[in-house]
């Protein structure tokens, strides 16, 4: 589950921890925005690994998934049909074909 953790957030939240303890005693309040916040990192990197998971039980079925790659800046996101029969394969968290890598939590099933 850790490797769908947001790690920029995680480093800025742990920074702002260190700013906010010295003066947790003037302003309460920011301990407990900063639970929430860490709260809320780790429901997003739970609810990424639930999807990756359903989807590579769905591929593993052989159902035909619907997924996304990740836009770039210059780019936008282009969308991929993911099954056995096309040729993709599972590795860990991804789906592979050729040289393109898909991840598993960026896909939904497609129904037909």
């Amino acid at each position: 589950m850790f490797e769908f953790l947001n790690t920029g957030a995680l480093g800025f939240l742990l920074f702002l921890s260190l700013v906010v303890i010295p003066i947790r005693k003037k302003a309460p309040y920011l301990i407990v925005m900063l639970g929430f916040m860490f709260i809320l990192l780790f429901y997003g990197a739970y609810a990424s690994y639930s999807d990756a998971k359903n989807n590579r039980r769905y591929f593993s079925d052989g159902d035909m998934l619907k997924c996304l790659s990740a836009g770039g800046i210059y780019t936008s996101a282009n969308q991929y049909s993911v099954s056995k029969a096309e040729g993709w394969i599972l590795k860990k968290s991804y789906f592979i074909k050729d040289s393109l890598m898909l991840h598993a939590d960026m896909c939904e099933k497609q129904e037909l």
